[in-house]
């Protein structure tokens, strides 16, 4: 669990009122050009953002995309609704040499989505099928909506594309219920992505790794933060040399530039 995440402290004691107060410029850039951060509130006014520029640009989604994936499937009846559970196949999906050892086994939605199994979202774009995904994509307006690349692969360093700017949109038009999905699917992909909860704010986020050209690495951290009758928005992505460089390198970023702006409580860890 963790204890203070992206603007959690918005929620905490002061239900997001620092909000309006905390950023007074946006575009700050940190110096080694290659993360952004996007923080919006529920009506799409930009609180606070690092490096502008990347913030447009796409990259791939990675795990992030398990969110749509889940929502598609429980939509359209991909995965039943009344049980989330998929079965390993080992012949389906053989072990491979990465893994962490939780994959190897059955997973509902929130265990798939909490320990980000490949194999259980890969199952659910292979049964939900390329004409729906494809026509799912482009009614979310999500990123470039290119799945040329394979119906189980496309979003794992792919053909898909998407920005830290377009994630916070999506995510926003998700929390909203304004994706045309039925109000049962958009809640329980919602409670699949509960992170933590503090005294007044829950936690709701992803994280994405991928492997970039050049033998370097991409994190995404993405999600929001709920307090009563608010919500906050935000998206990160960062680049690094290791898979273990950007684990580390994606919070301890996040924390660092939103508690410099003012949205990350000084005493807090």
């Amino acid at each position: 669990m963790l204890r203070c995440a992206a603007a959690v402290c918005l929620a905490l004691s002061t239900g997001f009122a620092l909000a309006a107060d905390a950023v007074t410029t946006t575009g700050t850039t940190i110096d080694d050009g290659q993360t952004t951060i996007v923080v919006s509130d529920d009506e799409g006014e930009l609180l606070y953002e690092v490096n502008h520029a990347r913030s447009l640009e796409r990259f791939s989604p990675c795990s992030t995309f398990k969110i749509p994936n889940a929502l598609i499937a429980l939509q359209h009846g991909s995965l039943p609704r009344h049980d989330t559970t998929l079965r390993y196949d080992a012949l389906r999906d053989p072990r491979q040499d990465w893994w962490p050892r939780r994959w190897d086994q059955d997973h509902t939605l929130a265990s798939a989505m909490r320990y980000s199994v490949v194999w259980y979202f890969q199952e659910l774009a292979r049964r939900s099928g390329s004409a729906l995904m494809q026509k799912s994509l482009d009614d979310f307006d999500y990123g470039n909506r290119d799945i040329s690349s394979g119906i189980d692969q496309f979003w794992l360093s792919g053909s898909l594309r998407i920005s830290a700017a377009e994630q916070v949109t999506f995510l926003r038009a998700f929390h909203a219920g304004r994706l045309g999905l039925f109000e049962t699917d958009t809640e329980q992909v919602k409670e699949a992505l509960l992170i933590d909860v503090g005294d007044g704010w829950e936690l709701h986020a992803k994280t994405g790794g991928c492997e970039l050209e050049g033998e370097r690495f991409l994190g995404w951290y993405v999600g929001f933060v709920e307090s009563p009758g608010s919500a906050v928005f935000f998206a990160l992505n960062t680049e690094a040399d290791t898979w273990q460089g950007v684990q580390a390198r994606r919070l301890q970023l996040l924390q660092h530039t939103l508690q410099q702006a003012g949205f990350w409580p000084e005493d807090q860890d």
